[in-house]
C-alpha cells in the first residue's frame, strides 16, 4: 500500500481520514477522495487505472486491502464502484465469482437495457401486491386514492419501459437531432445531481 497516507489513523480504531468537516457537502460525487475510507480509497485507486474491457479479479482486490471483497468487505467495493460512477463516470460490470470488468460505453448502455426488463417485472409484482388489499370496498376513501395513485404510477412506468416505447423514443430523437444533444445534456445533469 505504497503512497497511502495513514497519518489520520490514531490507533484507537477510528479512521480520522474518513471525514473532513470543513466541507459540509452531502453530495458524494463532489467529495474529494480524502473523504472516503482508506480501504475504499485503495480500491478506487486500483479500479481507476483499469482500461476499458479490463477484468480485475476479486482475488487482486482482496489482496490490496487484506479483506474479502466478496464477503465482509463487499460494501467497501460497492462504495468504490459508486464513487467512480458518480465522480468520474467509470462503470464496472460484475463477472460472477471472478471479478469486475470495466465497461465500454456500449456495454454500459446495455446494462440500462437489462434494467428495463427488471423494472417491468418489478412493477407487475408490486401492482399485484397492491391489489391484494381485498375487498376493495373495505379500504377507506383515502387508501383507495393512494392505491389508485400507486397503480397509475406503476402502470406508467411499466408502459414507458416497454421495448416498443423505447423504440418510439429512439425514432423521435433520430428525426429531431437538435433535441438529442439538449436532452442528453439535461438528463445527464439531472442524474448527476440526484443521489441513489
Amino acid at each position: 500500500m505504497t503512497g497511502l497516507d495513514l497519518t489520520g489513523l490514531d490507533g484507537t480504531g477510528r479512521d480520522e481520514t474518513r471525514h473532513d468537516m470543513t466541507n459540509t457537502s452531502n453530495d458524494e460525487s463532489q467529495r474529494p477522495l480524502g473523504f472516503i475510507g482508506v480501504d475504499t480509497r485503495v480500491l478506487v485507486n486500483r479500479l481507476r487505472t483499469a482500461k476499458q474491457g479490463e477484468l480485475i479479479e476479486y482475488s487482486e482486490l482482496t489482496g490490496l486491502i487484506k479483506r474479502n471483497v466478496q464477503g465482509k468487505a463487499r460494501s467497501v467495493l460497492e462504495s468504490a464502484r459508486r464513487y467512480l460512477e458518480r465522480s468520474e463516470r467509470v462503470a464496472f460490470g460484475v463477472v460472477r465469482d471472478v471479478g469486475l470488468k470495466r465497461l465500454t460505453g456500449e456495454q454500459a448502455l446495455d446494462t440500462g437495457v437489462d434494467a428495463f426488463g427488471r423494472h417491468r417485472r418489478a412493477t407487475r409484482r408490486e401492482a399485484r401486491r397492491i391489489l391484494c388489499q381485498q375487498p376493495q370496498e373495505e379500504l377507506s376513501s383515502n387508501d383507495r386514492v393512494r392505491q389508485a395513485a400507486y397503480l397509475m404510477s406503476l402502470g406508467r412506468i411499466h408502459k414507458t419501459s416497454a421495448t416498443s416505447a423505447i423504440k418510439t423514443l429512439q425514432e423521435g430523437l433520430e428525426k429531431h437531432q437538435s433535441l438529442l444533444d439538449k436532452t442528453l445534456k439535461r438528463l445527464g445533469a439531472k442524474f448527476d445531481r440526484e443521489r441513489d
